[in-house]
């Protein structure tokens, strides 16, 4: 109830203020500063800037949590993919009797849009249904002036629930390569969790004093495969101005694929301190 009345707000917003002026609302809402959309400085305003009049560059199968497979196994090959049971386009097609004791299931055509079931005996199949079946319907990246996921066909894959040693989550690699070189990669971990960290650092593994959210880890140590990550990253962002390009390396063993991203966070999260986002947008040359 409560995410459909902001979403009643929402839509309300966009027609009385147009999606310009509405974006500028958002972000400024969220932000904490009047954006320059036109003529951009931070790497915020440069996402709302790609938002707005460069949204035509992106295409959708990128996005596409199925399609993007091909583009990558391509790039940098299959070995890199995690394992997939299935992709649906109805909730009632999913045979739950086939797939193994965990697993994830995923909206192809947003982020976010997850299920996880760490253990097939203790779920309802009811309750995951219906889960599927709001995740299909989420018009994903209306709100958040995204239009590129609007072109990309609700679908749910269903993958191999990926395990990090003990923690619930696994690491979250993201990579923010800007004209084929990684200019710096925010790392998730303990997502969902009180002791969620978010910690930003250079290619070289240098400590950044900014942060986005969450605390960071001050003496983060370097993960064993970050080379091969840093390399494999640009290689898939490689033809882009900015693009932000996901991996797991599951117990530092291996590297799968997480996803590419044209717009983190909408362009909505705040950097701390004041300078960071400019700091962070001299990375991106927009052409």
């Amino acid at each position: 109830m409560k995410n459909r009345i902001k979403n009643a707000i929402k839509t309300l917003l966009r027609r009385l203020l147009g999606m310009k002026l509405y974006e500028v609302f958002m972000a400024t809402r969220k932000l904490g500063y009047i954006p320059h959309i036109r003529h951009p400085r931070s790497f915020n305003e440069k996402i709302l800037h790609r938002k707005l009049y460069r949204w035509k560059e992106i295409p959708p199968q990128l996005a596409d949590k199925w399609a993007v497979r091909e583009h990558v196994a391509k790039t940098i090959g299959p070995q890199y993919l995690n394992e997939v049971y299935g992709v649906y386009e109805r909730a009632e097609d999913i045979d739950f009797a086939k797939l193994p004791d965990s697993f994830v299931i995923k909206g192809t055509h947003g982020s976010a849009l997850n299920i996880f079931v760490k253990n097939r005996e203790h779920f309802d199949k009811k309750t995951i249904r219906d889960q599927c079946r709001r995740i299909l319907s989420d018009r994903y990246g209306y709100f958040s002036n995204e239009r590129w996921y609007l072109a990309i066909p609700p679908r749910l894959i269903v993958e191999k629930l990926i395990f990090d040693g003990t923690l619930p989550m696994p690491v979250d690699y993201r990579f923010f390569v800007f004209d084929s070189k990684v200019g710096f990669v925010e790392i998730d971990i303990g997502r969902g969790t009180n002791d969620h960290t978010l910690t930003l650092v250079t290619r070289n593994f240098d400590i950044l004093p900014f942060r986005q959210r969450y605390p960071a880890i001050p003496d983060l140590q370097k993960p064993l495969l970050w080379d091969g990550m840093v390399a494999l990253a640009e290689k898939i962002g490689a033809g882009w101005d900015a693009v932000r390009v996901d991996f797991y390396s599951p117990n530092q063993q291996s590297i799968l694929f997480g996803e590419i991203t044209f717009a983190h966070t909408a362009g909505w999260c705040p950097f701390t301190p004041d300078n960071a986002d400019v700091e962070l947008g001299k990375f991106w040359k927009i052409p």
